[in-house]
C-alpha cells in the first residue's frame, strides 16, 4: 500500500508541474513557429500565446 501511495503522490505533484510548464511550452512553441517577419520579442507579444515573455533588461542576463 505504501507503494501505492508514494505513486498517487508521485502522480498529482507531476500534475502540478505539467500544470505550470504548459503555458510556457505554448507560448515557446508559437514563438519557435512564428512567421519569420516578427522577431522573438514580437513574436512572444503576439495576441493569443496565453502569455507576454518580457526581455531581460540586466546585462548579466543577457550574457548567457
Amino acid at each position: 500500500m505504501r507503494v501505492l501511495t508514494v505513486l498517487q503522490a508521485t502522480v498529482e505533484r507531476q500534475k502540478a508541474e505539467l500544470a505550470v510548464v504548459a503555458p510556457k511550452a505554448k507560448a515557446l512553441d508559437r514563438i519557435a513557429t512564428a512567421d519569420s517577419r516578427l522577431s522573438i520579442a514580437a513574436a512572444a507579444k503576439a495576441p493569443g500565446n496565453g502569455m507576454l515573455i518580457e526581455a531581460p533588461t540586466e546585462p548579466a542576463a543577457l550574457m548567457v
